[in-house]
């Protein structure tokens, strides 16, 4: 006989601009395994990362391809998971099969003491499931309003038929042999990879970036572009994006500060650190447009002065970045060659 209540209460979300780091976050502590937030920027390379959405909607903070993504993620903290990712529908009865496919995996999770990730959760942005009432069909749920949105969220309720949209990540337990130094040597690949435009998809072709967004280098100038026009929506994006890149990148400098200090990058500490330094700078200039544009203050968007103020710290922030990542293709070049 089940329990009709599961819980794991230490399974909480841990603030952060990236849903999916301050969800995973949580996940970890119930796994008994911690983590500091600038280790989940830097190891996952997000805190390097740049794409935006071209009129700064939200959702171009979130990336694509979750399954495979988030998947390897989690992986790079030195756990395996199981992922699904489903943005289409044969039918209508798909998503409510997939809804009562993945209550019965979380179950089964939940009661070996493992969290899922979820997406949707009290909102668009990823959070956990920390509980499960079989009984009533609801999950028990960790997100980003916590303290404001805190009911339990019915299992029907989770995913959407349209947009056509459910995901779901548990992890499966610690990977064998896991080594944090190589993580980290694969997450500096993955973020120069993503600065030079050499990304591949998993056939091993150069990856597609949808046309409402923008990536690397070219999202500072799609950037500048939507301030300078006033093609924002919603006004408030501005501020959030700010805030977004600016805890990227401060946790980014933390967490490369922190490689610089370990003996097995002793001869990569100057570029690393010099590294440091760039992004720090970046950080300043977002600062800067978050100021130009106050949070209920949508009227300032019709500035031109504002507008052009914003197009110049987006140009800074893009040079620190720019000369940040040589600094980091120089110590990647040493660290290969040793």
């Amino acid at each position: 006989m089940t329990q009709p209540l599961l819980e794991l209460p230490k399974a909480r979300f841990k603030p952060c601009m990236n849903s999916f780091l301050g969800a995973l976050a949580g996940v970890l502590i119930a796994l008994d395994d911690e983590f500091d937030m600038d280790e989940l920027w830097g190891l996952s390379a997000w805190g390097l990362r740049t794409h935006i959405h071209r009129t700064l909607e939200p959702v171009g903070l979130l990336g694509g391809e979750w399954d495979r993504t988030c998947a390897t993620v989690v992986r790079r903290v030195g756990y395996d998971c199981v992922a699904g990712l489903r943005n289409h529908f044969y039918s209508g009865k798909d998503l409510r099969e997939l809804q009562f496919v993945w209550m019965a995996n979380v179950e089964r999770a939940l009661g070996d003491g493992r969290p899922a990730i979820c997406f949707g959760l009290h909102g668009p942005a990823f959070g956990i499931i920390n509980g499960l009432d079989t009984d009533l069909e609801e999950y028990r749920v960790s997100t980003f309003l916590d303290g404001r949105k805190d009911g339990p969220i019915n299992v029907q309720d989770v995913g959407s038929q349209s947009p056509p949209l459910i995901f779901f990540l548990i992890p499966t337990g610690p990977l064998a042999g896991y080594d944090q130094d190589h993580a980290a040597r694969e997450a500096l690949k993955d973020a120069l990879d993503h600065h030079l435009g050499r990304e591949r998809d998993a056939e091993g072709k150069a990856r597609a970036v949808p046309a409402d967004l923008a990536e690397g280098i070219a999202a500072y100038n799609a950037w500048s572009a939507a301030l300078e026009t006033g093609q924002v929506h919603p006004y408030w994006a501005i501020g959030y994006y700010a805030g977004y890149y600016a805890e990227a990148r401060s946790a980014a400098a933390t967490w490369l500060r922190r490689l610089a200090g370990r003996d097995i990058f002793a001869a990569q500490r100057p570029w690393l650190n010099r590294t440091a330094l760039h992004l720090e700078h970046e950080v300043e200039s977002f600062g800067k447009l978050a100021e130009l544009f106050p949070l209920r203050e949508p009227q300032t968007l019709e500035q031109p002065a504002r507008r052009t103020e914003a197009s110049a710290c987006l140009r800074a922030a893009r040079a620190e970045h720019i000369a940040g990542m040589e600094e980091l293709a120089e110590a990647f070049i040493h660290l290969y060659n040793e």
